[in-house]
């Protein structure tokens, strides 16, 4: 037996607890690591999650996981992929690919210029217009024009021919290129013959065709309106007020300047006199309403292309006195109109939205346009709202971005902890996002591949998910994702507030209700299309409502069956909100209708007054009764009193631009904005005002 001792044995139990303890700190778990990023070449701008952190080379300390990694140089193909850090991970390497000058230029006239079909003509033939659902492909070629004809063709296409309208052939050979799949070709062609040209390659597969035309040049008919509007081309586009006729003389040669003396045009029965000259007499119908316009010219019906590369652009205007009398118009105005209202304030000069017919998006900073214009308010005590874009914690008196990204596709609110907000973004698809200091930081939860999530919402600590692959459950802190239900795409579901294990889901064109947590479910009998939300009423879970863009539903027996209650237009997945001071009240806000209160499960309904309809998806209440709308990226809110107001817009609008509510009504300074589609011209004592009509089909 040994002994030692006391001081001995002190000092052995001493320094074996510093060695215990030196050697658990070694042994701690390390969750960062420094990574080294090279890039070839050097002076790259490297973006780590969409945050700029300088250039290459650099070292970075970074937590294990995942990250977005952007790599940016000029004359080179941006880089984009994610990587995962972890305890191997040291150094990254990363070359970029240089885009020589001339096939960027290559590339960008083949965009420009392409047509639909296995042979591409890269620089002349069929210049493309496709806008309001319409695709116009026409040709700026002109009778006798010696052009280059180059581009590419399917790399199974060795030759073909463009077959001139008498037959005549010009055959074009194709020859390997430094695209794999395409082969080029380029020749010299004089195109002598007025017509239509066909393009067949040597099998003989037709591929498309292209019309040579006169060349036109504008005489007389030139209206100067045109030129309030800078982004219209004045060469291509020939501008006419509606409901009035007008005619246009245009000069007719060929591509060398020689005069074209009476020949046929080939359209609206036009030929040129033996001065080379042709009239074209142009009747634009349209008004303000929604119904079509229509195009005459000579009396005959056409369309807005009025010959090869010329189209009509058509205006209306509206002249009015400063007291708002109407002066003169070549609009169907409806009789309500022939007085409006007009507010001078100081320097500004302010019109009703409702009369201006704008849409309320042209007003908007983009940055805070999102997709769903999701709003969330805390119900209890604190101020906090959160849009896709922004969060205010004072009640909208200030705001922040968020700076991660612009705005989420979908955010979720945890009400239980307002500070904690979960979004959802196609930028970083592969992740939801969690903050825990009301959107000031973000951090990563990695999650199945989903495609989409058209909706999260928190329920005790546990986050549901609906997905385009089906519903997710995430919980225990983010050790388990589990699918609920799957394969199918979930529009909108709801969980019994007083018993996670009732579950209503909404798929495209079904309900179904699980009792046991979703291991299995029932297809509720009952034909829905789309619906995209679904409420409880928090004190009686036997009523749940559902909204679909075909109405809104009641059901009196947890979800067993439906009843229509009212012909609305949901459209937002927060389209419905119930009252939380008392759960038979909701509120519904329908599309292109409006706001309504509805009281004791539909015995009473009620319009709330609110200027703005169109677009019109998500809503918010708390407990003071106050009501909260995201409209097209613009919060407002309505008072317990009906009190509208909008919060700190100046962030929200576009850089000046001044709107303010009259008798509740939007109005806005004409002086403060500068819009594609509408004009104003302000003299002493009139207001004229000028609207682009869009003539493309729709």
């Amino acid at each position: 037996m040994i002994y030692m001792k006391k001081s001995n044995l002190l000092i052995l139990i001493l320094v074996s607890l510093i060695v215990i303890f030196s050697v658990s700190s070694c042994i701690k778990k390390i969750d960062e690591e420094i990574v080294k990023f090279n890039s070839k070449p050097e002076g790259s701008t490297i973006y780590i999650d969409n945050e700029e952190i300088g250039v290459t080379p650099i070292e970075l300390k970074l937590k294990y996981g995942k990250y977005f990694l952007k790599l940016i140089k000029d004359g080179f193909s941006e880089y984009n992929s994610v990587i995962e850090i972890n305890e191997k991970t040291n150094e990254i390497d990363i070359e970029l690919f240089e885009i020589s000058q001339e096939k960027e230029i290559e590339e960008s006239l083949r965009n420009k210029h392409s047509i639909v079909g296995p042979i591409i003509f890269d620089k002349y033939t069929l210049y493309e217009v496709c806008c309001s659902a319409a695709f116009y492909a026409y040709s700026k070629i002109y009778l006798n024009d010696e052009l280059t004809i180059s581009g590419y063709a399917y790399k199974d296409i060795e030759g073909f021919n463009i077959v001139f309208p008498s037959g005549k052939k010009v055959h074009f050979e194709t020859t390997e290129s430094q695209y794999p799949d395409e082969r080029f070709f380029s020749q010299e062609v004089l195109f002598d013959e007025i017509g239509r040209y066909k393009v067949i390659s040597d099998n003989g597969d037709f591929v498309s065709t292209f019309d040579v035309c006169y060349k036109l040049e504008l005489i007389s008919g030139y209206d100067e309106t045109i030129e309030l509007f800078d982004d219209i081309n004045k060469e291509d586009f020939i501008m006419v007020p509606s409901n009035k006729e007008i005619t246009l003389t245009f000069k007719v040669s060929d591509a060398k300047g020689s005069l074209i003396k009476n020949k046929d045009l080939g359209v609206y029965n036009l030929k040129s006199n033996s001065s080379g000259l042709i009239k074209f007499k142009v009747l634009v119908k349209k008004d303000r309403s929604l119904e079509p316009f229509e195009v005459f010219i000579n009396g005959i019906k056409g369309d807005a292309r009025i010959y090869d590369g010329k189209f009509l652009i058509a205006y209306d205007y509206i002249i009015y006195s400063k007291d708002g009398k109407l002066i003169e118009t070549n609009s169907l105005l409806p009789p309500t109109y022939e007085n409006i209202k007009i507010i001078e304030e100081n320097d500004s000069i302010y019109l009703s939205l409702d009369f201006l017919n704008i849409g309320f998006n042209n007003l908007i900073n983009s940055n805070f346009i999102s997709r769903e214009n999701n709003i969330f308010v805390s119900e209890k005590g604190k101020e906090i709202i959160y849009l896709d874009s922004a969060v205010s914690l004072d009640g909208g008196k200030t705001w922040r971005k968020y700076n991660i990204v612009d705005w989420f596709d979908i955010i979720g609110v945890d009400k239980n902890s307002p500070n904690i907000i979960y979004a959802w973004t196609n930028n970083y698809k592969n992740f939801l996002l969690k903050s825990e200091d009301y959107g000031e930081s973000f951090k990563k939860i990695e999650i199945p591949e989903v495609d989409f999530v058209e909706k999260i919402f928190i329920f005790n600590e546990n986050i549901y998910l609906a997905t385009w692959k089906g519903l997710l459950k995430y919980e225990d802190n983010g050790k388990n994702w589990e699918f609920l239900f799957k394969d199918e795409n979930i529009k909108t579901f709801a969980i019994n507030p007083k018993n996670e294990k009732e579950i209503l889901v909404g798929t495209y064109d079904k309900i179904l209700k699980s009792i046991d947590g979703g291991k299995t479910w029932k297809k509720i009998d009952f034909k829905i299309y789309s619906p995209v939300s679904i409420v409880y009423d928090f004190n009686n879970t036997n009523i749940i409502y559902l909204g679909s863009e075909n109405g809104l539903y009641i059901s009196k027996n947890s979800g067993e069956s439906f009843e229509l209650l009212e012909s609305f237009k949901i459209t937002g997945k927060e389209g419905i909100v119930v009252d939380p001071k008392n759960s038979k009240t909701i509120y519904v806000a329908s599309n292109n209708d409006g706001i309504y209160k509805i009281e004791n499960y539909g015995e009473k309904i009620s319009k709330v007054d609110f200027p703005l309809i169109e677009n019109l998806s998500n809503i918010a209440i708390n407990d003071k009764n106050e009501l909260f709308i995201n409209y097209s990226g613009l919060p407002f809110k309505i008072n317990s009193n009906g009190k509208i107001e909008m919060l700190n817009e100046m962030i929200f609008l576009n850089e000046n631009t001044k709107v303010k509510i009259f008798d509740d009504l939007l109005f806005l300074d004409i002086k403060s904005v500068d819009l594609w589609t509408i004009k104003f011209i302000i003299e002493k004592d009139k207001i004229k005002i000028f609207y682009l009509i869009d003539l493309n089909p729709t």
